[in-house]
């Protein structure tokens, strides 16, 4: 991924993303320009943090396999939620930054 910045253009420096497979709603942004990113790699459901000042964080596995990619969402406050199948279940993992 690159970063544009009004001032400076494209940045030079990149990053990558280790995903096999991207939902419809596989990244989400809030008003703030933070969002999240979320997939699968080799069978499990994964998601990772950006933030707009220091880039993208460290991929996170959501804890258990996912027969399809996750879907996010994410309000206001930069709240997420990501909701994937795993086989017959339903899983929901949610983000909240603390007080």
């Amino acid at each position: 991924a690159q970063n544009y910045e009004v001032e400076m253009s494209w940045t030079t420096g990149s990053e990558v993303l280790e995903l096999e497979t991207l939902g419809r709603d596989s990244l989400v942004l809030d008003p703030q320009g933070n969002g999240f990113a979320a997939g699968t790699f080799e069978g499990n459901a994964r998601a990772i943090r950006w933030l707009r000042a220091a880039r993208f964080g460290i991929p996170e596995s959501l804890g258990v396999e996912a027969t399809r990619p996750p879907e996010l969402a994410i309000d206001d406050r930069g709240r997420a939620v990501a909701l994937w199948v795993a086989g017959p279940n339903i899983w929901l993992s949610r983000f909240d930054e603390p007080d």
